[in-house]
């Protein structure tokens, strides 16, 4: 963040001591609400669980756990010892704005450098991760972006159009670590198993995980919020392990996590699709012979359903700005994320209305063309990039792990991979 303030300066664009030092303390402490093992912990509500896929159950939509920059908003506006390291409540106020992106005007304007496409965070941790995990794909000229912030009359932020084929090799970068590195198998299945885990001890009130987002705020509320780290998670783990819950899934998934011993993968199924496609995909195809199957499998293999993991994800490369995305489209994306028969109707509407809210709120990455002082043209809407031409598709898989020795995952291995034929 100091770098890009300096590029702003060194770009004449208006921006006031005060103003520079609100975005460096914004981007230092953006993240003070994550919760243990971050996304992690904060995604159990997002769990389905194999029984209730089995079932036809719904994942938790309520939201219990509230994000991490809501919390993060909390502790930096109300924990004494932090509002005075900031300088009052005036100020730790306007840094909340900045890094959830509930600011108006100009704090608005400025929270785009932390909260959207370019923002400073995605910066970081590509290069970061890059260099930790020994891979290139996420190498982004940073210098030369940073170098090529521009500010239009009215505000937006955007880079100049020499920079687009940097602009356009950050997004790629970021399609590329999430294909490879953040949802590589292995690590992905952990992961998940986690996930799950802390499901389910939470639905069984077990070993303290906290039962309800009013748990997480009273967490939030006092000194408890010191020991809200990963050694909380690692300490549920353990207890798990060494436990013997009602629920037969829990200590075999706590095992597979303390041991090392990550759930095996038994099929995937990937493909990339148009956002506009509404045919059944191969991943749906593939978990609705899942879905028909794994009970009796499950069965024929003496385990509890539950050590399967099923799950699914979506990796795209930037989103298209309104109103290319129209109520149909929308509706038809919760409809494939949820499962149409899944979502009551004020609960999709509720959705939806949260998804117009993001688009209208969230900047995309942007480019004066022509180098034209009128606000930046999204790059998605560039007919010249192939951003424009890649953002209207998506990559999709759904994976099945399992959770059990050898010999079993060998014969459960053979099965699934015959639904994939």
């Amino acid at each position: 963040m100091s770098r890009v303030v300096k590029a702003i300066e060194r770009s004449n664009i208006p921006i006031d001591d005060e103003r520079k030092q609100d975005l460096r303390l914004a981007a230092l402490l953006h993240d003070v609400g994550h919760y243990p093992y971050s996304h992690l912990m904060e995604a159990i509500d997002a769990v389905q669980l194999t029984e209730e896929f089995i079932g036809g159950g719904t994942v938790s939509l309520t939201g219990n756990y509230p994000n991490h920059e809501d919390v993060g908003a909390e502790v930096v506006t109300n924990r004494k010892d932090l509002v005075k390291a900031i300088g009052g409540k005036k100020r730790a106020q306007r840094i909340a704005a900045l890094f959830t992106g509930a600011g108006t005007g100009e704090d608005l304007k400025w929270s785009k450098l932390i909260h959207s496409s370019l923002d400073m965070d995605r910066f970081d941790f590509l290069l970061r991760d890059a260099m930790a995990t020994g891979v290139p794909y996420g190498n982004v000229d940073l210098p030369y972006l940073l170098d090529n912030v521009r500010v239009s009359d009215d505000g937006v932020i955007g880079f100049s159009a020499k920079a687009i084929t940097a602009a356009e090799q950050f997004l790629f970068a970021r399609y590329f670590m999430y294909k490879v590195v953040y949802y590589h198998k292995t690590t992905f299945g952990l992961e998940e198993a986690c996930r799950q885990l802390l499901r389910r001890c939470r639905d069984a009130g077990l070993f303290g995980v906290p039962k309800d987002g009013n748990a997480i705020w009273s967490i939030v509320a006092n000194d408890d919020f010191l020991q809200f780290t990963d050694a909380m998670v690692d300490n549920v783990v353990r207890l798990a392990a060494y436990s013997k819950p009602t629920d037969p899934a829990i200590q075999p998934l706590a095992n597979a996590i303390l041991n090392r011993r990550p759930p095996k993968l038994l099929g995937e199924a990937t493909e990339l699709r148009a956002f506009q496609d509404t045919s059944l995909s191969r991943s749906s195809a593939f978990l609705k012979t899942a879905k028909r199957e794994i009970k009796r499998l499950a069965g024929t293999l003496g385990i509890p359903p539950g050590l399967f993991l099923i799950v699914t994800k979506k990796v795209k490369l930037e989103d298209e700005p309104n109103p290319t995305k129209t109520p149909e489209l929308l509706e038809t994306l919760v409809d494939r994320a949820f499962g149409a028969d899944n979502v009551p109707k004020a609960t999709k509407e509720k959705l939806l209305e949260g998804l117009r809210d993001q688009e209208h709120r969230e900047d995309l990455v942007r480019i004066f063309v022509n180098e034209s002082p009128t606000p930046p043209t999204p790059l998605v809407k560039i007919p010249w990039s192939i951003t424009h031409v890649a953002a209207k598709h998506f990559y999709e898989f759904a994976r099945i792990y399992l959770v059990a020795d050898d010999a079993k995952v060998a014969k459960a291995k053979q099965e699934v991979q015959s639904w994939l034929s």
